[in-house]
């Protein structure tokens, strides 16, 4: 297991800055070099900066599981060739999604299993979803909220969510991604991705969260097993 406690200059919404599988991992473009050997420590992945047009804001916009990544498609021409080298280099599938919820990020929440996404995506992107990921696709709400990729943090082992989602919701979205999900907060937010990002091996999290909520995220997780 790898763990990695950690802000960027000051800023704490670490997961806002990171997307990872267990395959790669992408931390903003202006992420300092001396935090990639600890998060690639961590992750037990190999670490890239990368930017999503013109920002850091890799959690925000990307999303995906280990079959591929989702990007959108105002990413700037040189940003796709680095994402064409990246994937030459180290076998990864990337999609380009044209859509107006262009925080991909924050709109998809997929492991190996399922994709549970925004309801307002089209149907045409619904099914570039399904394609991309190669699972199954459902549209839905976390407690009220539509942009549910930022309201839980998934792997293929368990998964941390939102903690107003409903009974119903739980037990729904549980089945879809075939995991055990456990509702709570990150440094007191509900908007749980914000805070972490994480993968089947390890997981990088905001300095400010509190104790008792690393072990409900470890637990949530399933990374000791």
């Amino acid at each position: 297991m790898g763990v990695y406690k950690l802000r960027f200059d000051n800023i704490t919404n670490v997961g806002l800055f990171g997307y990872c599988n267990d395959r790669i991992c992408f931390v903003g473009s202006n992420v300092k070099k001396k935090y990639l050997k600890k998060i690639e420590g961590a992750l037990e992945v190999p670490v890239e900066n990368l930017s999503i047009a013109g920002t850091d804001l890799v959690g925000v916009f990307m999303a995906g599981n280990n079959n591929c990544v989702l990007v959108p498609d105002y990413i700037f021409h040189e940003e796709f060739k680095d994402l064409q080298d990246f994937s030459k280099q180290y076998e990864i599938d990337f999609k380009v999604i044209k859509t107006d919820l262009n925080c991909l990020g924050n709109n998809i929440l997929a492991n190996d299993s399922g994709a549970f996404v925004n309801p307002e995506f089209s149907a045409v992107v619904k099914k570039q979803i399904r394609q991309a990921l190669k699972v199954r696709v459902v549209p839905g709400e976390i407690g009220g909220h539509t942009n549910v990729g930022s309201l839980a943090a998934v792997n293929s082992k368990g998964g941390f969510v939102h903690e107003d989602i409903t009974k119903k919701q739980l037990a729904d979205l549980q089945k879809l991604l075939n995991i055990e999900l456990i509702p709570g907060t990150i440094a007191g937010s509900p908007y749980i991705r914000s805070g972490v990002f994480a993968n089947n091996k390890g997981y990088v999290i905001s300095s400010k969260v509190r104790g008792d909520e690393i072990l409900m995220f470890e637990d949530a997780i399933r990374i000791k097993e």
